[in-house]
């Protein structure tokens, strides 16, 4: 009777150590039944979004709130009709589709579609970065839709670094959380810093 336990003790810490290595992202749950593949794979859409850009005393804001993104500088905000989607195959392929306002022609939306492949990326200790907790969108074609005019371009070849990576602050079944946090210094010394958040839901 005693070895049967001891071998249903082991099994069940097996099941509870497998369960619980799918938590990568800091606030990822804490047991799942599901692998992060399948957690990612799906359609999503963004919902929400707050992030800030700040190079030395300007800060700029973006807010999303499912419908309309809001960028305010300083006491000034601008708000505009903004949609993104996110479809992640179990392939290992993606396309995305942004749609907002003309730079030039705010009242021309402009839709890009971008399809490409997609992979989780190895960890590193000196980022303090799980396996997996990075995912990287590689670009292979990109479709800009403006008015009535079409442009495509298309990213071939093994060393196409036409990539998007994004750090998985929070994987779930029907939502994942992607973390903003990047800094960049130029030739001046002159550092801008993003952070933020962007959630995404299952369509």
């Amino acid at each position: 009777m005693k070895f049967r336990l001891l071998i249903l003790s082991l099994v069940l810490a097996g099941t509870f150590l497998s369960f619980s290595s799918c938590k990568k992202g800091e606030n990822d749950p804490f047991l799942s039944l599901s692998s992060r593949k399948a957690r990612l794979t799906g359609e999503w859409k963004l919902t929400n979004a707050l992030w800030t850009i700040q190079s030395g005393s300007d800060i700029v804001t973006y807010s999303y709130d499912g419908t309309q993104m809001t960028q305010t500088y300083n006491n000034d905000s601008y708000n505009y009709a903004y949609s993104e989607t996110l479809s992640i195959l179990k392939d290992e392929t993606f396309t995305s589709v942004v749609s907002e306002p003309d730079d030039w022609f705010e009242t021309i939306m402009v839709t890009t579609t971008i399809n490409g492949i997609w992979y989780f990326v190895d960890g590193n200790k000196n980022l303090d970065i799980k396996n997996a907790e990075r995912v990287c969108f590689q670009a292979t074609k990109e479709t800009t839709s403006f008015d009535s005019d079409t442009e495509i371009h298309k990213y071939e070849g093994t060393s196409n670094n036409n990539v998007s990576l994004i750090l998985l602050d929070e994987l779930k079944n029907k939502e994942f959380i992607q973390k903003i946090d990047y800094e960049y210094t130029n030739d001046s010394g002159d550092l801008t810093v993003y952070s933020g958040t962007k959630t995404y839901t299952l369509k």
